[in-house]
């Protein structure tokens, strides 16, 4: 194969080949502010299945990317006894407690930002699951302080339940 000057023309076997597309992507960090913003399960589980590949080794897969977000987690964070088999969070079988999710929390608070406001009083993500509504972030005090907080909820009939037990929490820390 030859590549000439042209960055669209690359010769092979003496027959000349077009490039169909061209595509220039988001950066990571960028993709990663928009999955905390507006969750997309397939990108979040892309980037778990490249998070495997890029620290395991070829072929990329999911069980590689949940070893090296257990590792992290285990050995940087000190979080034991959870299960992790997929990146978008629609699996049962992901597992963690509500004090694993507060401990991520806290070793996450430098990372903050990315997490979209929600009314004023919330940095934070939502979950569902049928029977199962989660909510998992930082209170904003009018202060400027935030606490990190999680809630979740089994039986759970509404995400709407999450809301209300989320600004009782409120009312009562800062009322």
């Amino acid at each position: 194969m030859l590549r000439t000057k042209d960055p669209y023309r690359v010769y092979h076997n003496h027959v000349l080949w077009a490039w169909l597309c061209f595509h220039h992507s988001e950066t990571v960090s960028d993709i990663i502010k928009s999955l905390f913003s507006f969750s997309n399960n397939l990108i979040a589980n892309q980037l778990l299945i490249i998070l495997g590949g890029e620290l395991k080794g070829a072929p990329a897969d999911l069980e590689k990317g949940s070893q090296v977000v257990l590792e992290f987690l285990s050995n940087t964070i000190g979080i034991n006894n959870f299960t992790l088999k997929e990146g978008s969070g629609l699996s049962r079988k992901n597992q963690f407690t509500a004090n694993q999710m507060m401990s991520i929390l806290i070793h996450f608070k430098p990372y903050q930002s990315l997490l979209r406001i929600d009314k004023n009083r919330f940095q934070a993500k939502t979950g569902t699951l049928k029977g199962v509504s989660t909510y998992a972030g930082y209170m904003l005090s009018p202060s400027g302080d935030n606490y990190p907080f999680v809630i979740m909820l089994n039986q759970s009939r509404w995400s709407s339940d999450r809301n209300k037990v989320a600004n009782i929490m409120y009312q009562g820390v800062f009322n």
